[in-house]
């Protein structure tokens, strides 16, 4: 039997739902998530089976904090595709938003199963681990995911943010400065490389990596918060206060550790009958620390009202 198709003539046009879901793609990639939305019900309307766009909607309301819709809108993508793991991964990320962890993570698991060669599964689970405090896990995770796409700008600030929540700052560095070489012009890498400076007591560079962040991306709270935190942590009366907390983050028990510390050596001179004066510089030198940290917190409040941070 002859075959018809004549491979001179043109293309065929693409349907109205095909060129719909090309659109909300491009939306998406824009951030432009309420007028993917548009395009998707139109779709819905023509082609309610149409599994792609219930994920398509999935995220875009996701993506405008309506979570519980964009948790129906994947199940029905779901109940159309089990096996699909690209479903099960868009799946776990609003399982995980909504807090719903343990079942999270199974879905996570399945999607790894379906395609353990997909970066983007490794992430996603990695970001659970680092949400839930399991922060060795969600490094090893993210590590995995490197191996499989090193040129990840996301995937180098991800585990930039884990590593300095580990205390692997050196490490921490390093990962943040590649996700910065790969994506200049990404805000992420400049929230990232802000809040590494910022844990490494550079707190004015801190500030500018973040107003660039804010440049990039201004409508982002994160970045705005972000900004405000090393903005304050920039006022003078403030950089003991973080060279404090950068200190004692360091040490066994935090706080507590420190105050121990005080009492031991504080017995210890006065049991040893060592010299007065340093004695007294420990003692009197401890208290100040304290009152100070008592209110040098009120003191830049009052400073910043009168004084506003400058984006």
């Amino acid at each position: 039997m002859l075959d018809d198709h004549d491979p001179s003539a043109p293309p065929a046009a693409p349907s109205p739902s095909e060129v719909a879901i090309r659109k909300a793609s491009h939306f998406l990639e824009v951030k432009r998530f309420d007028l993917a939305e548009l395009e998707l019900k139109s779709v819905l309307r023509d082609s309610p089976d149409l599994c792609h766009a219930h994920v398509l909607m999935a995220i875009s309301l996701s993506q405008l904090d309506r979570t519980e819709e964009a948790k129906h809108a994947i199940e029905t993508a779901l109940a159309l595709e089990p096996s699909s793991s690209f479903v099960l991964q868009v799946y776990g990320q609003i399982l995980m938003d909504l807090g719903q962890n343990t079942k999270a993570e199974a879905t996570l698991i399945a999607a790894l199963r379906l395609n353990p060669m997909d970066p983007d599964g490794y992430r996603i689970y990695g970001t659970l681990m680092h949400k839930t405090g399991h922060l060795d896990k969600a490094d090893r995770l993210i590590q995995k995911a490197l191996e499989l796409d090193p040129d990840s700008a996301t995937l180098h600030n991800i585990i930039s943010v884990i590593q300095a929540e580990g205390k692997k700052r050196s490490s921490s560095r390093a990962s943040s400065h590649r996700g910065m070489t790969l994506e200049p012009e990404s805000a992420y890498s400049h929230f990232v490389r802000g809040r590494t400076l910022l844990q490494n007591f550079k707190p004015f560079q801190a500030r500018a990596a973040m107003r660039e962040a804010l440049r990039i991306e201004p409508g982002n709270t994160d970045y705005v918060e972000s900004f405000l935190l090393a903005d304050r942590c920039c006022r003078v009366v403030y950089l003991p206060q973080l060279l404090l907390s950068l200190v004692v983050a360091r040490i066994p028990g935090g706080f507590i550790g420190l105050w121990i510390t005080y009492i031991v050596t504080s017995r210890a001179l006065l049991h040893f009958e060592v010299n007065a004066y340093l004695t007294a510089f420990v003692v009197y030198g401890y208290l100040a620390l304290v009152l100070y940290s008592w209110v040098a917190d009120p003191i830049v409040d009052l400073w910043i009202k009168f004084r506003p941070a400058k984006f």
